[in-house]
């Protein structure tokens, strides 16, 4: 009989992630719209802004719920509703946890971010990377969806500054969205925005759901057998109209 995982326990998580938010180490990454991790190199006066943005809203948000009644379901089986936070596994969200394994084992490949070379247009979002500097095992991850209508180009943009308007000097200006989108803690994802996570993974959950239940019953049918490491799942992993 196969073993369940446990998940995550959010609210433990919030709790034990408030009592040393102020020491965590924070690192940004940009990701393309192929899932490509860039270095963010940030000042310092965007530093603080860091944690109230990626961090200090999550755990509230949970803590809050916590009193509240906040229930945790799974996010193929339910549907978005208020007082539910959805979650997933990451193994079925494929680009999450590419983009993952990219951060944490391929990091001598991922190389600083440049206007010139990347172009911030083909972004598509943010990830904080949290790490405890006690318990360096200890990492989660939060993700926001890069909104480019709300970027600002310096050949297209004018700035106010010392009472006049003239040209924006920045290579890129772009707003950081304020919501709470999406959290990646071990082997789990949870959606506080599921809409912008569905558009930030392109994770399509009820073509999942019909997938994995043709992929039950074929295997209860028939005895298949793959190369090693693969399996059927892994086969039609974000290629549900295979079967």
């Amino acid at each position: 009989m196969e073993e369940v995982r446990e998940t995550t326990d959010i609210f433990l998580w919030a709790n034990q992630n408030d009592a040393k938010k102020n020491d965590l180490q924070i690192e940004l990454f940009l990701f393309s719209k192929n899932y490509t991790p860039y270095f963010m190199p940030i000042k310092g006066d965007v530093e603080q802004q860091l944690r109230p943005l990626f961090l200090f809203d999550y755990i509230n948000q949970v803590n809050l719920g916590a009193g509240t009644g906040l229930s945790v379901r799974d996010y193929e089986l339910s549907e978005s509703e208020d007082n539910v936070l959805l979650r997933t596994d990451l193994e079925k969200v494929g680009r999450a946890e590419t983009l993952i394994h990219l951060i944490e084992h391929e990091r001598h490949d991922i190389v600083e971010f440049s206007e010139t070379e990347h172009e911030f247009k083909r972004m598509k979002g943010i990830v904080a990377r949290f790490t405890d500097p006690n318990n360096p095992d200890a990492t989660f991850y939060t993700v926001k969806l890069i909104q480019q209508g709300q970027t600002l180009k310096s050949a297209l943009a004018w700035e106010f500054s010392d009472g006049k308007f003239g040209s924006f000097n920045a290579e890129v200006g772009f707003k950081v969205p304020d919501d709470n989108q999406v959290l990646i803690v071990g082997k789990d994802i949870f959606a506080f925005n599921p809409g912008k996570f569905e558009r930030m993974f392109g994770y399509e959950y009820k073509k999942q759901v019909i997938a994995d239940k043709k992929v039950a019953e074929i295997e209860k049918e028939y005895k298949l057998s793959f190369p090693e490491g693969m399996d059927l799942n892994a086969l039609v992993k974000e290629r549900k109209k295979t079967i």
